[in-house]
């Protein structure tokens, strides 16, 4: 698959997708609100929908087509439209539905956030399953993934709560999968693309609304703890992720991995790049330990692998006070 006229942001989705390599050829839905995210997921896999031989449907939702927000609903829908046109994929819209079925009408005359949220969950896992896609994609993102577990924590969860979503649920018998491509960038970035490719999207009014707890946390708590302690948001969302990941790993996991040398442990740099980044990371993370080469950070591991995808040209570095070497297929470190 030719990736060099891909740009910077779209490459990396497109280096991702090579760890979901099953979904090659896939028929998948995409839930397109008209919102910045989802017109920038919509963007970037129809721009991938070729080298990946996707069949792209794209879901929209909408909630209302009269009230106060009416004037919004029908400028996001028209977004959509266009962005589909120009894209040439289908667009499915829940108000074009004559018969809807009972289980996708709205219950309560106030629907709450999670109501609306299972209503947007329902029509996707309709279509997905009606047009018979693999998988349903939404435009979530590191900011999204943060919020999600701070919300969680505030109700009370344990680790499996912590974990909240991963890029790909693979579908199940039964059960459709989840596809976040999105999920590894910060709102910046997706805004930087969303302008430099001069994409229209529609700013949805409620998300203003601080009665929403995530609102709230995202407009309140989140940015008045960045005006006390910059980057502290970002800290929270590494350290969540650490703890995650530590406590995910199963016993003797990398066992294989490992290579005995005059005493020394090295890692097999033949397994270690057949792993995806995140247990790439994972595994770093482990051998360090192992070694007694405490106090590294993940932005380190970040960079040890950066450096290990480019070892035939550097094959020695210093990171995390360590002197990494590339050598007969083996990876080792020692401390300075």
């Amino acid at each position: 698959m030719e990736s060099s006229k891909l740009k910077n942001f779209e490459f990396e989705i497109h280096r991702r997708m090579s760890d979901w390599k099953a979904l090659e050829g896939s028929r998948l839905l995409l839930a397109v609100s008209g919102g910045l995210d989802s017109m920038v997921l919509l963007n970037v896999m129809g721009k991938l929908q070729a080298r990946w031989g996707f069949r792209l449907l794209v879901g929209h939702v909408v909630h209302q087509s009269v009230g106060p927000l009416s004037d919004f609903r029908q400028k996001a829908k028209d977004c959509v439209k266009q962005a589909c046109e120009k894209l040439d994929c289908e667009m499915l819209s829940s108000d074009q539905v004559k018969d809807v079925p009972n289980g996708l009408k709205v219950l309560s005359e106030k629907p709450n956030e999670q109501e609306w949220r299972d209503y947007r969950w329902k029509w996707l896992i309709y279509w997905a399953t009606r047009f018979g896609c693999t998988a349903v994609a939404t435009a979530h993102h590191r900011q999204d993934q943060l919020e999600t577990r701070l919300i969680r924590l505030i109700r009370g969860t344990g680790l499996a709560g912590l974990k909240a979503m991963s890029g790909y649920e693979p579908p199940t018998e039964g059960r459709v999968g989840k596809l976040r491509p999105l999920l590894n960038f910060g709102r910046e970035q997706i805004l930087d693309y969303a302008k430099n490719e001069q994409l229209n999207w529609v700013e949805d009014p409620s998300n203003q609304n601080e009665h929403f707890l995530r609102n709230w946390i995202r407009q309140n708590w989140l940015k008045t703890l960045e005006s006390h302690r910059p980057g502290a948001s970002e800290t929270i969302f590494k350290s969540l992720e650490t703890i995650v990941a530590e406590a995910s790993i199963e016993p003797d996991e990398f066992k294989d991995f490992y290579l005995e040398n005059d005493g020394e442990r090295l890692i097999s740099l033949e397994k270690y790049l057949s792993l995806a980044p995140t247990k790439q990371k994972r595994l770093l993370a482990e051998y360090m330990n192992l070694c007694q080469f405490h106090g590294f950070s993940q932005g380190q591991l970040q960079e040890i692998i950066k450096r290990l995808d480019t070892a035939q040209k550097n094959p020695s570095f210093k990171v995390a006070g360590c002197l990494w070497e590339v050598n007969a297929g083996q990876i080792k470190a020692r401390r300075l």
